[in-house]
């Protein structure tokens, strides 16, 4: 087209004003197709975000049935393997935490740290995790969540302290306030 262009105003059959006016009708051309195109990119992700909605939330609802946990005592973890797909992330996981205990998992990224606590946080289901000695699985969803604190790597810094923050918000007994206080991290924000 702007070859053609050239070509014509070089031939003087056409003159300047009139490829103005070619160059603004091009302009308003291109910008109308490349809206088009983010129209369709729009759609695209909300056809996306609808099937994800209908087929990964709508479908898989979680049941929150079960008994009530009083107070940790103990949990233990005795999981062969965990793995995504075929891909086995860690094998011979044995761990048992009690009360008062705090636990950190480190390792690099991908090697199966948040898969690990998604099992004991009941996001993936496994039948070789207990709480108090008694499989994870007939405890409510909301009662091992309620009672487990879980810091992710990616964590979301709220505008509170940063005591609050650590907490969530969750309100805590003296008593446990005072075993957070032992560690050097903790000291520095009481």
């Amino acid at each position: 087209m702007i070859v053609i262009t050239g070509y014509l105003l070089i031939k003087n059959q056409l003159m300047i004003s009139d490829v103005v006016l070619i160059i603004l009708l091009l302009n308003i051309y291109f910008s109308s197709i490349n809206n088009l195109v983010g129209v369709n990119l729009n759609l695209r992700d909300l056809k996306g975000v609808l099937d994800f909605r209908k087929n990964e939330i709508e479908n898989n609802l979680e049941v929150n049935h079960g008994e009530k946990i009083k107070t940790i005592s103990n949990v233990k973890l005795e999981i062969p393997e965990v793995k995504i797909g075929d891909t086995i992330l860690l094998t011979d996981i044995n761990l048992e935490a009690k009360k008062g205990d705090v636990v950190g998992i480190i390792g690099p990224s991908g090697s199966g740290k948040s898969t690990l606590v998604k099992y004991l946080l009941k996001f993936r289901e496994i039948d070789t995790v207990t709480i108090n000695n008694i499989d994870i699985r007939k405890y409510s969803n909301d009662e091992v969540r309620s009672k487990i604190s879980y810091y992710s790597q990616n964590i979301l810094i709220i505008s509170m302290s940063v005591f609050e923050n650590i907490t969530l918000g969750k309100s805590y007994s003296l008593d446990d306030l005072e075993v957070l206080k032992q560690y050097s991290f903790f000291q520095k924000i009481f």
